[in-house]
């Protein structure tokens, strides 16, 4: 009995050492900076590319009603300003306390660090700032989570020019399909080895209508309704088939589903192109209606990247 209990002590206290020791550890990677009287901010000590950074602001003395925005901005090897880094949507203070944004870290050529920007503003909007506090310098870290060398994989993403690889999406057009059914939907794919940075992924989307009047109450932005559906798979390089079994939802009026594929990668983020097949479905079983394509081809959606 009293060798039991040394055991059960002992596992005890190397339990409360492992978790004392790897919270100093914790502790020890954060970096707090006192960007103003009103804001301290907290951030890792060592940020690699394709991290999701998160960063810390403290608030203090800071009245409501009002919004807090924060903004990475690049800087280049001779200080000049390189552009925005990262964008995160406004926060409204609600007083003092802590207010947490995240930002991907992805590739940005010609950036040597990147800082915070801060300010206060009723509206959320720069123009109309009340205050505002820069950051100390933040530097990525020369090597990638999983070990690989950070400029050869920003040299490679700017070199390119994502024409070489490509995808098929078949959303079953021709068949009858209705609420609650199974639905297939297979992509056929090539990614060119040019144009793998070793986390290449491919993400689907499956949106509802398009809101391009929002009544500002029940819908307060131009979008696509969203029916939940959606799934992001990891690829190789070279000819490739993924095939996804899917449950048609509940259909918004028009019945219009999008179907959004593209291509991705933790260093890069989006590639500059997706396409979409738009679809149709039925709400009910006494009015069948076809998925349809409303083009024959598939859409290229080319955008500035």
């Amino acid at each position: 009995m009293k060798t039991r209990f040394v055991s059960f002590f002992a596992a005890a206290l190397i339990m409360a050492l492992v978790n004392f020791t790897g919270g100093a550890q914790n502790a020890a990677e954060m970096k707090t900076a006192k960007l103003a009287d009103w804001c301290t901010a907290t951030y890792p000590a060592s940020m690699k590319l394709g991290d999701t950074l998160n960063v810390k602001l403290e608030l203090k003395g800071v009245k409501a009603p009002n919004k807090i925005s924060a903004h990475l901005h690049a800087k280049k090897a001779d200080g000049a300003f390189g552009g925005m880094y990262g964008y995160a949507p406004p926060q409204d203070v609600k007083g003092d306390g802590a207010y947490t944004f995240k930002y991907k870290l992805a590739p940005k050529e010609g950036m040597a660090s990147f800082h915070l920007l801060v300010f206060l503003a009723p509206d959320g909007d720069w123009k109309n700032k009340t205050a505002e506090a820069i950051g100390p310098d933040m530097v990525l870290d020369s090597k990638t989570a999983d070990g690989r060398d950070m400029k050869e994989i920003t040299d490679k993403i700017a070199a390119m020019e994502f024409r070489k690889s490509w995808m098929h999406v078949d959303a079953e057009p021709d068949r009858k399909c209705y609420e609650g059914d199974e639905w297939t939907v297979k992509i056929d794919y090539y990614l060119d080895p040019s144009e793998d940075t070793g986390s290449t992924s491919i993400k689907f989307m499956a949106v509802g209508p398009w809101i391009d009047n929002p009544d500002g109450k029940y819908t307060k932005a131009r979008a696509h309704n969203g029916y939940g559906i959606s799934f992001d798979q990891d690829v190789k390089p070279g000819k490739g088939t993924l095939e996804k079994k899917l449950k048609i939802p509940k259909a918004f009026e028009f019945n219009s589903i999008l179907c959004i594929a593209k291509f991705r990668s933790d260093e890069g983020g989006d590639w500059p192109w997706e396409i979409g097949p738009p679809v149709r479905i039925s709400r009910r079983r006494r009015n069948p209606m076809s998925l349809i394509r409303t083009c024959p081809e598939i859409f290229l959606h080319m955008m500035n990247r």
